[in-house]
């Protein structure tokens, strides 16, 4: 068996409520040789066309390829791509092949991935919620929202309670987020997680300003607190506040991973399966954040 032929599709075009990096999906199509289709994802952001070049760029060395030969297939693009520890278009494209590659042995051995890769650990996944706070701005109006949402079930809430600020932050600010995670925090009542969503964008010094604000809520974690690539701001985030750190969406490699588990520096690692490589790549991360004592939350912000 091989890999004949791909397709690529790109589904949407429009914003969705503002979220303009939400506005597409990006989906690979495989078949093999003997008929088999598969299908993997692709992040696109605002960089839909980059993305999409770079699936065809990795599906020119895949086709021909084994499907069942996840490492030799990877470490073949690895070869070709100069960029792959540093690039997100390139890591993505990857990930869908090799989601693809997964989906098609499934189908071949008849079995989902889970069996393939060491069987059930658990019967249920306790799930969050997320985007579901659009339109608020009041505390009032978080409120509200805040109690249609937990009235379905949800027994963990992630937000992002900062408006529009980016990357500085003033006192009023901090003032109006600390009302609204107030107003979550008394409308779900105190069996509800609360998960602070930062979204990567506070220099460390605002970012420190902020924790200390809400450490009177105990989240369960604080997302992205400050720029991605500023890892000496995150240390010093680390030394100022006792808020849990959660990141990982933009941590390509499972080396990047390591050098911030070896600080310190992360208690919920979300590795993107669409980012890093893929189930192969994702796996890793999970065995190396066990090491670490990292716990996991899967991240996907696009598709099913």
């Amino acid at each position: 068996m091989e890999i004949r032929d791909f397709e690529v599709y790109q589904l949407g075009s429009g914003v969705a409520k503002g979220q303009t990096w939400a506005s597409a999906a990006i989906i690979l199509r495989v078949t093999t040789s003997d008929g088999v289709v598969g299908y993997g994802e692709a992040v696109p952001t605002l960089r839909v066309q980059p993305v999409i070049a770079s699936l065809r760029e990795v599906g020119r060395v895949y086709r021909g390829k084994d499907p069942f030969n996840f490492e030799r297939n990877r470490w073949e693009w690895y070869k070709h791509d100069f960029y792959l520890s540093e690039s997100f278009e390139s890591t993505t494209a990857l990930s869908a092949f090799d989601t693809a590659c997964w989906d098609v042995v499934g189908k071949v051995l008849g079995a989902p991935i889970h069996a393939l890769i060491g069987g059930s650990f658990r019967d249920r996944v306790r799930v969050y919620a997320n985007g579901w706070y659009q339109d608020c701005v009041m505390p009032e109006e978080w409120y509200t929202r805040t109690k249609e949402v937990v009235s379905k079930g949800y027994s963990a809430l992630k937000f992002d309670p900062f408006g529009a600020y980016f990357d500085w932050i003033d006192r009023e600010g901090i003032r109006l987020a600390v009302e609204r995670v107030k107003a979550v925090r008394d409308a779900a009542g105190g069996g509800v997680e609360l998960l602070i969503e930062h979204h990567g964008r506070f220099n460390p010094n605002s970012a420190i300003a902020v924790a200390r604000a809400l450490e009177e809520f105990d989240p369960l974690f604080a997302e992205e607190p400050v720029h991605p690539e500023n890892v000496e701001g995150l240390a010093k985030y680390r030394q100022a506040t006792r808020l849990r750190i959660a990141l990982g969406e933009r941590v390509l490699t499972k080396q990047h991973f390591v050098t911030l588990a070896q600080r310190g520096l992360v208690d919920f690692f979300q590795a993107d399966v669409a980012n890093v490589g893929g189930p192969t790549e994702a796996k890793k991360m999970a065995v190396l954040a066990e090491a670490y004592g990292v716990e996991m939350a899967y991240h996907n912000a696009f598709g099913p």
